[in-house]
């Protein structure tokens, strides 16, 4: 049987017959931990000299692009990622600096740490990534895991996140942009609800797919749902 939320992200079938452990992941973020890999060209080009500064990002609870936000309010720099990581996890990878200049004291903050790791003559590209080392603990499963036996049937999945965990909408708001149908694609955006999502996100958006009362409950957004207020505040704004 296909889960409900794989059905909406276009998942049909599976590759593999083996049935599954059952299980959750998650729970805490110390259940999943990741690490980004580099090659050994780009880890051999990190040096102590003078050029495009690199750091360590580690953080919890925070997605990249939040986190590198975070750093450029604190100190003015803004910072480029190879790739990006979940938030609902312990994570660690590299950034870099895409200018020449003073390199960013190390600190920390209570959801994310930045450390100067050393130094490249050209900045770190997107295409030095290499994979990912997971740790992951899975809670209340079977223990029959030792019976998988199709590992080379296991295809590169494009996970939940792509599509909105919680919400499986960017998709649909990507073919929105793609038809230029940008009504379509601001309404997805504000009041697209999904039974995966919180309640009080539900019912935020529930308001919102009244165009009347995009300035009534403005202020009633909640600060994670930082990419809506940015649109409703362009909506209430300009209208476009």
């Amino acid at each position: 049987m296909i889960p409900d939320i794989d059905s909406q992200i276009g998942i049909s079938l599976y590759t593999t017959k083996f049935s599954g452990i059952g299980g959750k992941i998650r729970i805490t973020p110390e259940d999943f931990e990741v690490s980004e890999l580099i090659s050994k060209r780009a880890t051999n080009s990190i040096t102590d000299e003078g050029g495009y500064a690199v750091y360590k990002l580690k953080k919890k609870k925070i997605d990249t692009n939040h986190a590198l936000s975070g750093v450029f309010r604190k100190t003015g720099v803004r910072l480029k990622s190879l790739g990006l990581k979940d938030a609902s996890a312990i994570t660690e990878q590299f950034v870099g600096s895409p200018h020449k200049g003073k390199p960013i004291e190390d600190f920390s903050t209570e959801k994310y740490s930045l450390t100067k790791i050393g130094f490249t003559k050209k900045p770190l590209s997107k295409k030095e990534m290499i994979g990912n080392n997971f740790k992951i603990h899975i809670s209340d499963c079977s223990d029959n895991l030792s019976s998988f036996t199709e590992h080379n049937q296991i295809l590169n999945f494009y996970g939940y996140q792509r599509f909105g965990s919680k919400r499986p909408v960017t998709h649909l708001i990507g073919k929105s942009i793609l038809q230029r149908d940008f009504d379509m694609a601001v309404d997805l955006i504000l009041s697209f609800t999904s039974t995966y999502d919180s309640a009080e996100n539900t019912e935020i958006r529930e308001k919102l797919s009244d165009k009347t009362n995009y300035v009534k409950y403005y202020d009633q957004v909640p600060s994670q749902m930082d990419i809506e207020r940015i649109v409703l505040k362009e909506m209430i704004d300009h209208d476009d």
